[in-house]
């Protein structure tokens, strides 16, 4: 059911029992805990309310769409509320009876946010004080298809040179003196005495909405998704492709002139790029301005039509820079010659 036809129900709902003197609330479904399904040390799977699935990879910083979901719909229906813990502790199966001995605050964070996932309590109306209370943060999942530490970081630690909103462990994520309200705010310290040289995350999800009526966004039961530790590196940040191969020039007049470039990819990058992501350029002595026309993808290999409406191309070098728009990823860039 879509927002809108959630809200027609609950206007018509809340005519009726007003009608009857009865009240009346608005009613968003949670994400079911029998659709939650951990996929990987750093990955889980669920299910919307419409039947669409979901995967979160803390690996690779990545939401994708499953079964064709437009993730505009999951972004704009659904918070994700977050909390990264320092620990010395390794457990790469994480559950609730290693939770105290990973981060004791992790343990009582569990157990105190325990009674607003069940579905019997009604609890929804306070979710998000209660997640505040407990210094839990909403991750910035308005980037599709990232998956990023809040906005509401003031200046977080790593530095945004560094990649710094992704969920990785480095020293700077737990080092002491960035564990305050101005930087990391959102990391607790280990209370527990020991070698910390781990970072794990608490995830719960909730469905939110606008509520007409109060004029206040409400949510829906939160979830508990699980416990995650986070990867020590983040060379997914690196856009690599493995090889570039131009096909000759189409140099039939009259013009454009069109030749067409295949790109592969490594298996980490495939299917995450679009054409706003990839920059041509004719680095030859001429540098005449090279068009994209289209893109098309298969597997890893990405198929880039090329076009120049006045100037036969043939010959010159053509170098071809993949990255990923808006995003701190570095570029990667090959050059090859057009036949």
């Amino acid at each position: 059911m879509s927002l809108m036809q959630k809200i027609t129900v609950f206007l018509f709902s809340w005519l009726v029992l007003s009608s009857c003197g009865l009240d009346s609330y608005m009613y968003l479904e949670p994400v079911t805990e029998s659709s939650v399904v951990r996929t990987s040390n750093y990955g889980v799977s669920f299910t919307l309310d419409d039947y669409s699935s979901v995967s979160l990879n803390f690996q690779t910083s990545n939401i994708p769409s499953i079964n064709g979901q437009d993730m505009s719909y999951f972004h704009s229906h659904y918070y994700l509320f977050y909390k990264i813990y320092v620990s010395g502790f390794t457990e790469l199966s994480p559950s609730e009876t290693t939770y105290a001995s990973i981060n004791p605050t992790l343990g009582s964070d569990y157990t105190s946010l325990k009674p607003y996932t069940v579905v019997t309590n009604n609890y929804a109306s306070s979710v998000a004080s209660a997640f505040s209370s407990r210094k839990f943060f909403r991750i910035d999942n308005a980037s599709n298809p990232l998956i990023l530490r809040s906005r509401d970081l003031i200046t977080p630690y790593p530095t945004a040179e560094n990649n710094g909103r992704y969920f990785f462990y480095s020293a700077d994520l737990i080092n002491p003196n960035y564990l305050n309200a101005n930087n990391n705010a959102d990391v607790t310290a280990n209370s527990t005495a020991g070698g910390d040289t781990l970072a794990y995350t608490a995830i719960y999800v909730a469905q939110r909405a606008f509520d007409p009526l109060s004029l206040t966004e409400i949510y829906s039961i939160p979830t508990f998704l699980g416990v995650f530790l986070l990867p020590n590196n983040f060379n997914f940040l690196t856009v690599n492709f493995n090889n570039l191969s131009i096909a000759a020039l189409n140099s039939a007049s009259p013009p454009p002139y069109t030749a067409r470039a295949t790109i592969t990819l490594g298996s980490a990058e495939s299917g995450l790029l679009d054409i706003t992501n990839i920059s041509v350029e004719d680095v030859s002595g001429v540098g005449m301005p090279i068009t994209m026309t289209s893109l098309t993808q298969a597997g890893g290999v990405y198929t880039l039509d090329l076009s120049n409406e006045w100037v036969d191309f043939s010959g010159d070098q053509i170098k071809i820079t993949l990255n990923r728009s808006g995003y701190n990823f570095i570029p990667s860039s090959l050059i090859a010659t057009v036949p």
